[in-house]
C-alpha cells in the first residue's frame, strides 16, 4: 500500500551508514575495473552454473559473466537511492512525526547493509567464475548458498525485530 502521508524527515547519514555505501560502491567499482583489466584473457567458456557442492552443472559464454555486475550494479544502486526517501517505503507500522527519525534511520540501515551483501556476495561469485573458468578449484561449496541467505536475511530480520521492539515500548 502506498502511504503518501508518510512526514518527510531530513536526516544525516550516519557513520555505519557512510561507510557501508563507502564499501558497497568501493567493491563494485574495483569488481568493475577489474573485470575490464582481465576481458582478454577470461577463457570463451565460463561456468554458468553450480551445484549444491560446488560443482559446475554448465558451462556458458564470457559474457555472462557481466550479468552479476548488471544484477548487482542495478539493484545496489536502486537501494542505495530508495534509502534516500524513507517516506516512501512501506513499514509494518504506522509512521508519525514523533517515531519518523527512528523507523527512517532503520530503514535506511537495512537497505544500505542489504545493498552492501548483495554487492559483496555477487562479486564474490563473479570471482569465482572466472578462477574456476581459469582451472581453479571451486569455493561455492554447500555452505555459500545458506550463509548468503542468512547474511541477506539477518538484517533484514534484525530491522523488524527492533521496529516491532520500539513500537511495543512506545504503546505504553
Amino acid at each position: 500500500m502506498w502511504k503518501q502521508n508518510q512526514p518527510h524527515v531530513e536526516l544525516e547519514a550516519t557513520f555505519v551508514e557512510r561507510v557501508f555505501v563507502f564499501l558497497s560502491i568501493g567493491i563494485y567499482s574495483v569488481w568493475v575495473g577489474w573485470l575490464a583489466l582481465i576481458w582478454g584473457d577470461i577463457p570463451a567458456e565460463v561456468p554458468g552454473h553450480f551445484g549444491i557442492n560446488g560443482e559446475v552443472t554448465r558451462w556458458g559464454s564470457k559474457f555472462e559473466v557481466l550479468t552479476l555486475p548488471i544484477i548487482a550494479g542495478a539493484l545496489g544502486a536502486f537501494m542505495l537511492w530508495l534509502r534516500k526517501h524513507p517516506e516512501w517505503h512501506n513499514f509494518p507500522v504506522n509512521i508519525t512525526e514523533e517515531n519518523a527519525p527512528f523507523y527512517y534511520r532503520l530503514s535506511r540501515m537495512m537497505l544500505t547493509m542489504t545493498s552492501f551483501v548483495i554487492v559483496a556476495a555477487f562479486a564474490s561469485i563473479n570471482w569465482n567464475i572466472i578462477q574456476v573458468a581459469n582451472g581453479v578449484k571451486s569455493f561455492l561449496d554447500a555452505w555459500f548458498f545458506p550463509v548468503f541467505l542468512v547474511a541477506v536475511f539477518a538484517p533484514i530480520l534484525y530491522f523488524f525485530y527492533q521496529m516491532f521492539r520500539y513500537q511495543s515500548k512506545n504503546k505504553a
